[in-house]
């Protein structure tokens, strides 16, 4: 049985193995050590019956019976060990270093029923507040969230939208890009077209003068061997070679303006595009023209006075049978009519001599009454009617001799 000891010899305290100095200590009835107060954590004030010191057990044996078996029951708090049967009280009155009385306290075991169930609703209440506020700001907090949440997926929907849209339009500037590089390969490809003809015709007319030159040297040559006495027949050849000598140069001139076109007629208009009216005319006769098929375009000759006559426009087209194709379109059109209601004429271009040639013959047929008279090639030629032949007209002494006083026999 556990009690106070106020033995000579001083017992050894099981908590801190140091002998115990004072009156009042405590002494385990499981395993029989003794324990001072301050190791055994009761404090002077507490007053325990001999029941309860019968039945005291040591916090060690207590956390040694706790490890052995089923504590689901027991307290698990250090002063609810110690206080479990112990009614506590403090009593100012008593001088607690005298010992203990032998008095018994009963316990006011429906005092502590009330105490305990009165903490317990403010423990409830206590934390049932925390908890409401907890999960009322936690349900916020999800809601944000979730609101959030949908604001970020609208807008990654907005993003992908946008995104395609910059894609489709990509794609859409990369096809045009690709068209505009297929144009500007078929430029280059006529370009190239174009120089080759130009050196060509550049290397037959070197050759061609140097032919004259030579001609020239040989013509001089021989006059100054002749003495300033030439004969006619001298002066005869000098002018067959003068005029075969015209003739070349006409025809390489010729071959020169084969790409070119002259449009009569077109009303001009101040500060005017003449490439747009131009590209605008074809149109109108069914054959689509682009800027990139016109090399040049112009009108030529001085500025007419106000309400003279348009000056005649002079086109130079990329290929010889876009040409072609204008011109049969204008033979169908006869009667196509400009913006300003006038008549436009269009044909090949001419050599100066090759269009004064075809002047003459113009006016021969209209007095002969000679149903054709036409250019090809920057050739012209002459037919009475239907069936009948055709005439090539070289000079004008070629013309004079087709249309003289007395027509000639069909």
């Amino acid at each position: 049985m556990s009690k106070l000891s106020n033995k000579s010899k001083a017992p050894v305290c099981a908590g801190c193995l140091r002998n115990i100095t004072t009156a009042r200590y405590w002494r385990c009835n499981a395993c029989f050590q003794c324990w001072d107060i301050d190791c055994a954590g009761t404090p002077d004030a507490v007053e325990m019956t001999a029941e309860h010191l019968s039945r005291w057990v040591c916090p060690e044996c207590v956390c040694k019976k706790r490890k052995g078996g089923d504590n689901t029951e027991k307290p698990t708090r250090k002063s609810e060990v110690l206080f479990s049967n112990v009614t506590t009280f403090r009593d100012t009155g008593r001088n607690c270093s005298t010992g203990l009385d032998d008095s018994v306290m009963s316990l006011d075991v429906s005092h502590a029923q009330e105490v305990d169930v009165s903490r317990s609703e403010e423990v409830s209440r206590v934390t049932e507040k925390p908890s409401t506020s907890t999960d009322t700001l936690a349900l916020s907090i999800l809601n944000e969230i979730r609101s959030f949440r949908e604001e970020v997926r609208e807008e990654m929907r907005a993003t992908r939208t946008r995104f395609e849209a910059l894609n489709e339009c990509i794609k859409q500037l990369a096809d045009r890009v690709g068209i505009c590089e297929n144009h500007i390969a078929g430029m280059d490809e006529r370009m190239k077209v174009l120089e080759l003809d130009i050196t060509r015709h550049r290397e037959i007319s070197t050759v061609r003068l140097d032919t004259v030159d030579r001609r020239l040297d040989d013509i001089n040559r021989r006059q100054s061997e002749a003495g300033p006495t030439t004969g006619g027949e001298t002066v005869a050849e000098l002018e067959r070679t003068v005029s075969e000598l015209k003739r070349e140069l006409n025809d390489r001139d010729r071959h020169a303006l084969l790409a070119d076109l002259e449009i009569g007629q077109l009303p001009e208009v101040k500060g005017e595009s003449t490439l747009h009216a131009v590209i605008v005319l074809a149109h109108k006769m069914g054959v689509p023209l682009d800027e990139r098929d016109v090399v040049f375009c112009e009108r030529v000759g001085a500025p007419p006075a106000e309400g003279g006559r348009a000056r005649r426009v002079v086109v130079r087209l990329a290929r010889r049978q876009l040409r072609d194709e204008l011109l049969r379109a204008a033979r169908v059109r006869r009667a196509l009519l400009a913006d300003g209601g006038a008549r436009v004429f269009i044909n090949e271009r001419l050599t100066r001599p090759n269009r004064q040639l075809f002047y003459l013959a113009r006016e021969g047929c209209r007095r002969l009454q000679w149903r054709y008279c036409w250019t090809r090639r920057g050739l012209v030629f002459a037919r009475k009617g239907d069936g009948t032949q055709i005439h090539q007209l070289h000079s004008p002494e070629g013309v004079e001799g087709l249309f003289g006083a007395t027509p000639p026999e069909k």
